[in-house]
């Protein structure tokens, strides 16, 4: 499949290709040619999912936001079957993987949300995270282990039944530090745009906060410095601000149902993909915050 995405995409046939590390859902490879690509073959999404995500980098692109950039075949197209796989190619950052975020780096990934939900939104794009309240209840109530079903059950009791009232947009829907990388001068940039949607903009700002507690980089201070770095290119009302709390936790219930439901599914996950109960352990950690008042102090709630 390699060999032909090479073909059809025109890059050099004879260029060296080495595996990449990382993702569930997609297969990719990194093309050291004249420039370096990579190939990936979107294993598990539809082709309607992946031609989305092409247009969603493409608006990214044309509003001059920093990411990945697709390359056009030839033909002209930047999504490609192969073998009956949707295939894309895009271009290499050259940077790192974020493994550790201190107060600067928070600082930074706030500014980088807030300037993503200053886009305009594509006309007629998807109005749902995939991992959506009805996902999470079907994952649950499928679920044969208690322990899980029975906190998620009891999680989603206290959440809310719709987003009323919230300002919607553009939102990356995952963005964990392993899907930023920091470039040369420090600057961070957001790829795997696979959970974009239309969405309360907040919602990206509790999954940023639940990816920092993954990694075990969430502190009071981190907290604060992404919340001002967001803020300090998109203010954040009044019902913004009352709803971080919710939505770091329903960002880590999201994130206990993906891997929950891909272990029921794969087996144990290998790697950085940890247990379930990591991401519960984020949801109880933002509960406690509420008690001790911690999240109304860093929001002036």
């Amino acid at each position: 499949m390699v060999a032909e995405a090479l073909k059809v995409f025109g890059l050099d046939e004879h260029a060296r290709v080495r595996p990449l590390d990382g993702g569930t859902a997609n297969v990719s490879f990194i093309i050291d040619g004249k420039e370096r690509r990579i190939i990936t073959f979107c294993v598990e999404p539809t082709l309607e999912r992946v031609e989305r995500l092409a247009a969603v980098l493409e608006h990214l692109r044309e509003h001059e936001y920093a990411s990945n950039r697709l390359l056009r075949s030839p033909q002209g197209s930047l999504v490609h079957v192969i073998d009956g796989v949707p295939t894309i190619v895009k271009s290499f950052l050259e940077g790192e993987m974020l493994c550790a975020v201190d107060e600067t780096r928070a600082l930074r990934i706030g500014g980088v949300l807030a300037r993503l939900h200053k886009l305009p939104t594509p006309p007629g794009f998807a109005a749902d995270h995939e991992m959506n309240r009805e996902t999470m209840a079907r994952i649950g109530k499928e679920a044969n282990e208690l322990d899980f079903s029975g906190w998620l059950a009891a999680a989603l009791e206290q959440m809310p039944r719709d987003w009323q009232g919230l300002p919607v947009g553009l939102v990356h829907g995952d963005l964990f530090p392993d899907n930023l990388i920091e470039v040369e001068g420090g600057a961070l940039v957001p790829i795997d745009f696979e959970e974009v949607c239309v969405y309360p903009l907040v919602f990206d700002i509790g999954m940023a906060l639940a990816g920092l507690a993954n990694i075990g980089c969430l502190s009071q201070g981190t907290a604060t410095a992404l919340l001002d770095g967001y803020r300090a290119d998109r203010k954040l009302n009044a019902s913004e601000c009352s709803a971080v709390p919710m939505m770091v936790e329903f960002a880590a219930m999201a994130t206990a149902c993906w891997r929950f439901d891909l272990a029921q599914r794969d087996g144990p996950a290998p790697g950085e993909l940890r247990d379930w109960r990591d991401a519960q352990a984020t949801h109880a950690l933002s509960l406690e915050w509420r008690r001790q008042g911690v999240w109304s102090a860093l929001l002036d709630v």
